[in-house]
């Protein structure tokens, strides 16, 4: 691939975190102009992919309030793919990366399809608080059953794949998300709580007007008691839809950048200082 098709491609993916990582998406659009300069360096690419990730990494943890846990979660993922670089090497890993690709695609193709369904449900105007939350406990169901347990099955397969075991990812598509807990940073969990799961599955939660809280339950089964909790919107948001939103577009986004960072630097058909495009 010559570096003017790798430069058109990176400025393709900068379209993408424009919407939700603007800074992000300027400086990919920087680098891949850098790129198409006669004399650039390896040195100055190299620079300019560390103010992409830079960039990235400080518009996802943000200044809110999930500031600490979005910073926890990222470091967590960064450890995770950098553990299986080191172990297995970029070929390896990329071996890695590419076999569970097709699943990263379909992660992508949901998370952009959840995007669309929150501003139809719960940025409409014309919702009530009442409608909103159920809107939004609705949203979070999607969230756990068509991104984050995919993305949970990712990590775990790159977490054995680091150990040295090769998992058929397919295999593991059948297997319940608690299963994988003892092999993960706890932090991707946090957002996740299956009793409140179980309760908008199974329609057992109804919203309290009288003090503005949503009510789960959950039946109890021969592993759990019975469950009951209360959230008020801005709780649900801040321990369970925030946490789990932010978690999955962390690791879509990430990996996106992973494929910008192979556009970039592999193979690598260029001079021991410049970049220059070869047939």
């Amino acid at each position: 691939m010559r570096f003017s098709e790798r430069a058109a491609e990176l400025n393709r993916l900068s379209k993408m975190y424009a919407q939700s990582f603007p800074h992000t998406s300027k400086w990919l659009k920087r680098m891949s102009e850098d790129m198409l300069y006669p004399k650039v360096t390896v040195g100055e690419v190299n620079a300019d992919w560390k103010d992409v990730i830079q960039a990235f990494k400080n518009e996802f943890v943000g200044s809110d309030e999930n500031r600490e846990y979005r910073e926890k979660c990222y470091t967590a993922l960064e450890k995770t793919i950098n553990d299986m670089l080191v172990k297995l090497g970029l070929q390896r890993s990329k071996e890695a990366f590419d076999r569970i690709l097709p699943a990263l695609e379909a992660g992508t193709e949901a998370l952009n399809n959840l995007g669309r369904i929150y501003l139809e449900l719960v940025k409409s105007k014309n919702l009530s608080e009442s409608g909103r939350y159920y809107s939004m406990c609705f949203m979070y169901l999607l969230f756990v059953e068509g991104v984050h347990d995919e993305n949970i099955r990712v990590l775990y397969t790159f977490r054995k794949a680091t150990e040295g075991v090769s998992i058929d990812y397919e295999k593991i598509k059948e297997a319940n998300i608690r299963d994988f807990k003892k092999k993960l940073d706890p932090i991707f969990f946090e957002g996740y709580n299956d009793r409140i799961r179980n309760a908008i599955a199974h329609a057992k939660f109804n919203y309290v007007e009288a003090n503005k809280v949503m009510s789960f339950r959950d039946r109890a089964n021969r592993f759990q008691p019975e469950y009951s909790k209360s959230f008020s919107l801005r709780e649900f948001v801040t321990q369970c839809y925030g946490k789990l939103d932010d978690f999955c577009r962390l690791v879509i986004f990430y990996f996106i950048l992973l494929g910008a960072r192979d556009v970039v630097f592999l193979p690598r058909p260029f001079g021991k200082t410049t970049f220059k495009d070869h047939a």
